[in-house]
């Protein structure tokens, strides 16, 4: 779940907060869970909520306690040799605000999940091998511990006007095989008319 479903956030929006599908609940009453794993040929993925409402117009990047005890619970009943991939919206790690921004300058907390460490931490004794992330909308690849952490671009790109920052509107494709993986941006050559 990414901050674009999260009905009524910014208070221009009207939406009344006594509304049954304010906040997530729109999102949970047409999708269910907004957190879940699944299995798929013996890697074990998990989806995660990485928006929090901050209250003020805005969000931050947070996986909550909720989420953080359900991982937790997940991991346990989890083979510690099972190959996971860890999917979010808002990223647990990127470098999009060191190179565009300034090399010695932090990330924001709605660009980066902000308990991201401790969360990531949990995995160490398992076999966390990718994060498929979002929100970005850039391509990168950060691998760093084993781990490949993939902010996957934006179909939207620069929200529908040409690429952003030089990043061209497309889609990740995974594969799986054994415990292995691979993957590869797709630049669907959408043109601008």
């Amino acid at each position: 779940m990414g901050n674009h479903e999260i009905y009524g956030i910014y208070s221009g929006s009207g939406a009344d907060p006594r509304n049954p599908d304010y906040g997530e609940k729109m999102f949970e009453n047409r999708f269910g869970k907004s957190y879940y794993s699944f299995d798929h040929k013996g890697w074990k993925f998990m989806i995660l909520n990485s928006v929090e409402d901050s209250g003020n117009d805005s969000y931050v990047g947070l996986i909550d306690e909720k989420q953080f005890s359900w991982i937790k619970e997940e991991l346990q009943k989890t083979d510690p040799e099972t190959p996971i991939v860890l999917s979010t919206h808002i990223p647990f790690l990127t470098v999009e605000t060191q190179k565009y921004q300034g090399t010695t300058l932090a990330n924001d907390s709605s660009l980066v999940i902000f308990n991201g460490k401790e969360v990531i931490d949990l995995f160490k004794g398992h076999n966390l091998k990718l994060v498929l992330q979002g929100h970005l909308h850039i391509y990168e690849d950060i691998y760093i511990d084993g781990i490949h952490f993939i902010t996957g671009g934006a179909i939207a790109a620069g929200w529908w006007k040409g690429p952003y920052l030089g990043h061209e509107e497309g889609f990740m494709l995974i594969r799986v095989k054994g415990k292995e993986f691979t993957s590869e941006f797709v630049d669907y050559n959408w043109i601008i008319r």
